[in-house]
């Protein structure tokens, strides 16, 4: 009888752990692809913003919201910067056609012309086709001469829940 019993609680057990899982929405698979793009940007640098272009796997327009507070200068005894470096964080959104990713980064750049930088971000939100995405995107880039605007590529994984479009991965 005993045996019976520790059966039946068994059984139970399993069948409403299967209910638990039956009763919630049916997680859907994300899927990863590598990201490869050029954003072209002018920046305000009064305001610490920039608006601008992306073209390649992720197409669509950039505003760039940094944190006033957390601009600092990057220094050190031994071994200083070769240029004036500041160091930084902001959130950036990208807005397509399909919806909109929203990122916060951290970045590092010679305020110089012609100054090189480089910022990493995190998907932290987004909308439409971006909902529930996760990912990094890391930015390589470049200032012009009068530091009015900057040129980056941009790297990284984005994983979306909803399957691939027909035509892509991502919107045009």
């Amino acid at each position: 009888m005993r045996r019976l019993i520790g059966v039946l609680v068994l059984v139970l057990l399993f069948m409403a752990r299967g209910r638990m899982v039956l009763s919630n929405p049916a997680e859907t698979e994300m899927e990863c692809k590598e990201i490869k793009a050029t954003q072209t940007v002018t920046a305000d640098l009064s305001t610490f913003t920039t608006r601008g272009r992306i073209r390649g796997d992720l197409r669509g327009t950039t505003q760039f919201t940094g944190d006033s507070t957390s601009l600092v200068p990057v220094s050190g005894t031994f071994s200083p910067p070769l240029n004036p470096t500041l160091v930084y964080t902001g959130d950036l959104v990208i807005t397509t056609n399909k919806g909109t990713l929203t990122t916060r980064g951290v970045g590092v750049f010679e305020n110089v012309p012609f100054g090189s930088g480089s910022q990493f971000d995190r998907v932290i939100a987004g909308t439409g086709r971006f909902r529930d995405a996760t990912g990094i995107l890391h930015f390589s880039f470049r200032a012009n001469g009068d530091l009015s605007g900057f040129t980056s590529s941009v790297t990284g994984t984005l994983c979306l829940k909803e399957a691939a479009d027909n035509d892509g991965f991502l919107p045009d």
